[in-house]
């Protein structure tokens, strides 16, 4: 802001001397082009020219057009950002959805879990675990530390579920 002021005051001095004065232009024998404020007697081709000020308003003009497209700028930075905050509001909403229908699907499949691993902890208890024997093929009842193995394993995946 100073900075600016500071140029307009210098430009302001600057063109008052300038504006009240004659400029005169003129070439001389080698063809260079001349400007001065005082006249050239001794040439034929002395020429008066009239400067016309430069409307204080451009200049006006020009830092109100910047300051329309500052705040232009700022008004379209702050959108944005309401917009990311919005989408990213957005985001965790559906996060939290999704989280929650996973939730839900999770407890679904444990119920089932837990209701398949209490029918067979019940069967093994009461009717005995039934083995199937790989090299001969055949199923029979198991008995001793391998069935206990089994009814225990079952009895912990039911107790996991079943929580």
């Amino acid at each position: 802001m100073i900075r600016q002021l500071s140029f307009l005051l210098t430009f302001l001095c600057l063109s008052s001397t300038s504006f009240g004065d004659e400029i005169y232009k003129w070439r001389d024998d080698e063809g260079k082009l001349h400007f001065s404020t005082t006249p050239r007697v001794l040439g034929p081709q002395v020429e008066e020219v009239d400067i016309k000020p430069m409307p204080a308003d451009r200049s006006n003009a020009h830092r109100q057009r910047y300051l329309l497209q500052q705040q232009k700028y700022e008004l379209q930075a702050k959108e944005r950002d309401k917009e990311r905050a919005l989408n990213k509001q957005k985001a965790m909403l559906l996060q939290e959805e999704r989280e929650k229908e996973m939730a839900k699907a999770q407890a679904i499949r444990d119920q089932k879990m837990c209701e398949k691993y209490k029918e067979r902890y019940k069967r093994y208890r009461d009717q005995g675990v039934m083995g199937y024997n790989i090299a001969t093929g055949e199923k029979k009842i198991m008995h001793g530390d391998s069935a206990r193995r089994v009814i225990q394993n079952t009895k912990e995946t039911m107790e996991l579920f079943c929580q």
